[in-house]
């Protein structure tokens, strides 16, 4: 018997794009491991381990990330090797940002006051004293935090809260009102704020600070007091200023779209990541491209070691930097393709058991329960457009100009062209001697015997995507 998690991975892994119903309430009390739409009582299962924006990340060691994101997203990545959603926060409100100290603090921030905090098991809500939207939060140390935000609503209506150790309390910050901020330690934390200036906490109070313009400037990283690098953008392209401890410098690279976010191990390695799925790495005097995801815009970025970065954007993508290369992260075995080379194509396929299913596309994928492996349809030449098995020695895939296969448990052997004029559009097999495929324009049906192909045209001006046979002599 199949149970709800097998389901998911299986019908991810073959491309399937639904989405699991599954019964919660409005506060988040989902089946373990999956991530609510936001759509009533939908929760994802492909893409996995789910597809609501990403916000913001933050990464204690190479075996421990937090994320969060939109619809009161978490994620969670630790040793087991994987990201997987933590269904236990307790808002369908967006959260913009966390900050992990250690692997058993974490303070996640977002909209309405909400704050969730982490203690190494469970996330509980901590009382916020205020209904404004939340969009930062650092704590260097798990007595100590800062976050802030405004009122949507309310122009210039700003707050600023301070983490105590125990509770959160309202925290005078005079003229600065942060929109994003980064602390070293309890005594050095700077801003960027909301009028476009910037600012720095002593660890007794908040002042302004000079000679900088950061009415773009969406993020910032601090490596220590004397060294911050502050990133953003607009309209008119890429922004970064960097801050020596007195005075601020512009190091603005030559690139297209806003840089959303920066993670920095030292003063000479600071990983930048941008709207366009762009990366790159500023070295305290010069910016290098460095790579490039085609999955979508990336928001946010923690490194724990030059040898561990992860980076996380909108419809839930997650990439890892390991030193080498960026890698795209799934919680099935995709082996670990490059951001720059080809994405996987999955099209349509079925499942038998919990332990074979096989999906189309450019190539075949055989998942057996644990691992996805890639297989060529033939001579590779052509990928299907669709997969039936009726075992795990039989199954039938179909494709453009009338072309077919075989799979005989090991490999997809060619079968005689339909007909080249013709692209097969589904396909479903009740027995080694008896498959049905479809194609349109007009609509006509192929029927195989075990050997060859053979047509009919009913007659109609319709088209068929899918095809389900009861009996070789009732189809619908």
């Amino acid at each position: 018997m199949f149970n709800l998690r097998r389901i998911g991975l299986i019908l991810a892994a073959l491309g399937i794009l639904v989405v699991a119903a599954v019964g919660f309430s409005t506060t988040r009390t989902v089946e373990a491991g999956y991530i609510n739409t936001g759509d009533g009582n939908w929760v994802w299962i492909n893409p996995l381990p789910q597809g609501n924006t990403l916000n913001s990340v933050s990464c204690t060691s190479p075996t421990f990330c937090k994320a969060v994101g939109d619809i009161g997203t978490i994620l969670t990545y630790d040793s087991s090797g994987g990201w997987r959603g933590e269904p236990k926060s307790d808002t369908l409100f967006g959260l913009s940002a966390v900050s992990c100290p250690t692997a058993t603090f974490c303070m996640a921030v977002g909209d309405y006051g909400k704050i969730l905090a982490y203690d190494g098991t469970n996330w509980t809500t901590k009382t916020s004293g205020t209904s404004y939207n939340l969009a930062t939060v650092n704590c260097p140390s798990i007595s100590f935090c800062f976050a802030a935000g405004k009122d949507p609503n309310t122009f210039g209506a700003y707050i600023t809260l301070r983490y105590n150790g125990s509770s959160w309390i309202n925290e005078n910050s005079g003229t600065v009102h942060p929109s994003n901020l980064n602390c070293v330690s309890t005594t050095f934390c700077l801003a960027l704020t909301y009028e476009g200036l910037a600012g720095t906490f002593n660890g007794t109070t908040w002042a302004d600070t000079s000679n900088i313009n950061a009415s773009d400037l969406k993020t910032v990283y601090c490596v220590s007091p004397t060294y911050c690098l502050a990133v953003g953008g607009g309209g008119g392209g890429a922004s970064a200023s960097k801050y020596n401890g007195s005075s601020w410098t512009n190091v603005t690279p030559g690139v297209n779209g806003p840089l959303n976010g920066v993670s920095c191990l030292s003063t000479t390695i600071c990983y930048v990541v941008a709207n366009s799925g762009y990366i790159f790495i500023y070295d305290g005097a010069s910016w290098n491209f460095q790579s490039q995801t085609n999955s979508g815009g990336l928001s946010s970025i923690s490194c724990s070691s030059v040898n561990n970065c992860f980076a996380v954007g909108g419809s839930g993508i997650i990439i890892n930097y390991d030193g080498i290369r960026w890698k795209l992260q799934s919680n099935l075995d995709f082996s670990s393709p490059s951001i720059n080379s080809p994405n996987f194509i999955f099209i349509n396929g079925n499942c038998i058991s919990p332990t074979f299913c096989m999906g189309s596309g450019e190539n075949a994928h055989l998942f057996d329960g644990i691992n996805l492996r890639t297989i060529k349809f033939g001579d590779g030449s052509h990928g299907a457009v669709a997969v039936n098995c009726t075992s795990v020695t039989f199954c039938i895939g179909v494709g453009e100009s009338g072309r077919s296969w075989r799979w005989d448990g090991k490999k997809w052997n060619d079968l005689p062209d339909a007909n080249p004029a013709k692209t097969f559009t589904a396909v479903n097999c009740l027995s080694t001697t008896f498959c049905v495929a479809s194609a349109n324009f007009p609509l006509t049906f192929y029927y195989f015997n075990g050997a060859n192909w053979t047509s009919q045209n009913p007659g109609l001006n319709g088209f068929s995507n899918t095809i389900s046979c009861l009996s070789p002599v009732v189809m619908r």
